[in-house]
């Protein structure tokens, strides 16, 4: 069986904000859709290393 490191998890994503990922009259990002990709990041990364399916229990903090 071969060794499972941090390393072979890793996941690096670009993501394009557009407008409707923006509050229209400030443009500042939305903060859930932030959560939403890293949740989709963290996803992929579980799958990897967990070489199946996986889901997001809970997530302990996340700062602003």
């Amino acid at each position: 069986m071969t060794e499972l490191t941090p390393a072979r998890s890793r996941v690096e994503m670009t993501q394009i904000v557009m407008p409707l990922h923006a509050n229209g009259v400030r443009g500042v990002l939305f903060g859930g859709v932030v959560v939403q990709w890293i949740d989709v990041c963290a996803g992929v990364a579980g799958m990897r290393h967990a070489g199946g399916a996986v889901v997001t229990a809970s997530i302990d903090r996340l700062d602003f």
